[in-house]
């Protein structure tokens, strides 16, 4: 059984006992019968319309519960050093086991990385030495670890993620500058603000990237993954000045324009 299910389940019955509601108070809110709210509850078989209503009736927010639930998880997986090695040190790897765990079935991974059969087959077995997944007769497949992930504080891995987040930034900056169509938003400016302002930003950007991994997750378990599309969300405050951080990151073409440059000497304006 999923373990975001579970501990979703798990939150919802704290919230009712909290609030003393039953079984047979939520049949007009689910439109079901007593008896089929419990099998619904024992089969861990709730649809995200069926949790919202139950956040709404007893005074919560869809967000407060997979909060809740979050909270009740699995502990974070630690990374072994071999696990760390493989996929720190090889992209393919990192993606095929992201395939994995979203559910992809080897087929899918063949279509989705124009990669042969015996190619895929040479990744799974790496995962499988890796003790990640569990590679069983006929190609099929167990993942053996599951999220949220603890990362080893400077391993592969730690290291690999300033690639992968300078690939994100390069791929919003041309969505950003028009290069490309861009189907998300983006609106930023620079602007100088009170201190309690930014923070208050900072906090409430910190929500939404909970908020947004809370739903990656449930999606994940209330979707097949044929539905299911990749997303990016790249969120960020922080103290200083693009301006500032542009011009020290390139002094050398920030010097001052000489005669050679304009026909003018700028320190003589």
């Amino acid at each position: 059984m999923n373990a975001e299910m579970n501990a979703l389940i798990f939150a919802i019955r704290n919230f009712m006992r909290e609030k003393k509601v039953k079984y047979r108070d939520l049949t007009e809110v689910l439109g079901l019968s007593e008896s089929s709210i419990k099998r619904v509850f024992s089969q861990k078989n709730l649809s995200v319309e069926q949790v919202s209503r139950i956040a709404n009736y007893l005074g919560y927010s869809f967000f407060d519960l997979c909060a809740a639930a979050e909270r009740k998880s699995a502990p974070s997986h630690k990374y072994t050093p071999a696990q760390d090695r493989l996929l720190g040190n090889s992209p393919l790897s990192m993606y095929i086991f992201v395939l994995l765990m979203f559910g992809s079935s080897l087929v899918d991974i063949e279509k989705k990385t124009s990669l042969s059969a015996r190619e895929v087959l040479r990744e799974l077995i790496k995962l499988d030495k890796a003790n990640l997944i569990k590679l069983h007769p006929g190609n099929r497949v167990s993942v053996l670890v599951h999220g949220p992930f603890d990362l080893p504080k400077g391993g592969y891995l730690e290291k690999s993620l300033q690639n992968h987040v300078q690939v994100a930034l390069d791929h919003f900056e041309k969505k950003a500058n028009g290069l490309e169509k861009f189907e998300g938003l983006i609106h930023a400016r620079e602007y100088y603000l009170p201190h309690d302002v930014y923070l208050q930003l900072k906090s409430e950007l910190m929500e939404l990237s909970l908020r947004y991994r809370q739903i990656c997750r449930w999606m994940v378990c209330e979707r097949k993954p044929s539905e299911l599309i990749p997303v990016t969300l790249l969120l960020g405050a922080d103290t200083f000045n693009i301006f500032e951080a542009v011009w020290r990151s390139h002094p050398q073409q920030s010097q001052p324009p000489t005669d050679r440059d304009t026909g003018i000497d700028i320190h003589q304006l």
